[in-house]
């Protein structure tokens, strides 16, 4: 790689450093640019290419549970040491000595309201919402002592359990983090650059404060609210069993290549993704459907496509009550660990920022082995 070619640095300083230097360097001192140099780029290379293959991918999953924490106190005990004044020396010098108290406190820690969703992460929520889900769970709060040892507010938890129906099903999207080699290799598969601005191409959506993050983008016609509320129930449901998320992504009087621009704009999409991007006319007529996932099933995306270009007016109800036990018998999620093999170049910023630093790094640790004791 480019950037191991900044290991001839330390080579010439530790050249200089023997012609030139000799009667001033140690001889374990000629072996020093070489092997900080070598540190500094194994790191730094890491450090980039970590970056450049870190992505998210969105889970799915529902709320189980939702607590409420009361405040309470806490009674946190201590000692200090502090300097006082203990008289004065033979020369009338005050001096000090060390002198240990108490400096105990009480905490408070404040109330707080939380989700745990069916991945078991527990989420921060607000009040209204905690309000907002006991009321749509509609089953009982169940006290629970947590039996601290507080200090005059002894604070308990309160918890509501998901009564377990689809109508009242909370979806929860978290982000999680994975290494994706395809988007920073350039050996193998060869997405194009596109301008998202050109053809208003969707970029990813991001869960809001409710940890809600919507299935279908852009419009859908007098059908898209429903089909939005199943597809939210599909990737709560199958978002742990079969590890995917559904997106749709609606285009209105756009041609074919505009599903392919999205393609490319989101590199093939994440590994746990299905998604639709299908193009209509004003009247919501369909026009075309081109799918994206990295699913192992191919026949998935031929069926998707067929079922959604046989309609002749949008349907995104049908197509959700569709997906469902399609993507729930025959998704599945293919292992980016298998593209392990690709490289990973990189940048031109990155290779410039190796190279002056590696310099910096030899000028510094050059003028310490010349100057320094040993000889």
């Amino acid at each position: 790689m480019i950037i191991w070619a900044s290991l001839a640095i330390p080579i010439i300083t530790s050249t200089v450093l023997l012609v030139w230097f000799r009667h001033k360097v140690a001889l374990w001192e000629f072996a020093v640019p070489i092997g900080v140099s070598l540190a500094f780029i194994a790191i730094f290379k890491l450090s980039v290419e970590a970056s450049l293959t870190r992505d998210t991918e969105y889970w799915g999953s529902w709320v189980k549970t939702i607590h409420y924490y009361e405040d309470w106190n806490e009674y946190i005990q201590r000692t200090c040491t502090r300097q006082v004044p203990c008289g004065s020396n033979s020369k009338g010098q005050m001096q000090y000595c060390t002198e240990i108290y108490d400096c105990s406190y009480v905490q408070y820690h404040s109330e707080y309201w939380s989700v745990v969703n069916s991945n078991m992460r527990k989420l921060r929520i607000n009040k209204k919402n905690y309000t907002r889900l006991k009321t749509q769970f509609g089953t009982p709060e169940k006290f629970i002592d947590l039996h601290r040892s507080y200090h005059t507010n002894d604070g308990d938890m309160y918890q509501v359990a998901w009564d377990g129906a689809d109508k009242t099903l909370e979806s929860v999207t978290t982000v999680n983090s994975y290494e994706n080699r395809v988007q920073a290799s350039k050996s193998t598969f060869n997405y194009y650059k596109v301008d998202p601005k050109k053809d208003k191409l969707y970029k990813y959506p991001t869960p809001n404060g409710r940890y809600y993050t919507p299935a279908i983008l852009g419009p859908g016609g007098p059908t898209k609210a429903a089909a939005e509320r199943k597809l939210q129930i599909l990737n709560a449901k199958l978002g742990k069993s079969k590890q995917v998320h559904v997106f749709i992504l609606i285009f209105v009087d756009k041609p074919l290549g505009v599903g392919h621009d999205q393609e490319n704009y989101w590199i093939g999409g994440n590994k746990n993704e299905f998604i639709l991007t299908i193009g209509v006319d004003k009247d919501y007529n369909v026009q075309w459907c081109h799918p994206i996932s990295w699913t192992e099933v191919d026949l998935l995306k031929v069926e998707a496509t067929q079922f959604v270009q046989e309609q002749e007016k949008l349907d995104l109800v049908a197509i959700a009550d569709w997906l469902y036990p399609k993507i729930q018998a025959n998704f599945v999620r293919t292992s980016f660990a298998k593209f392990s093999y690709l490289s990973v170049e990189p940048p031109i910023w990155a290779i410039l920022v190796t190279f002056i630093v590696t310099l910096l790094v030899n000028v510094g640790v050059s003028l310490w082995v010349i100057y320094n004791r040993h000889t």
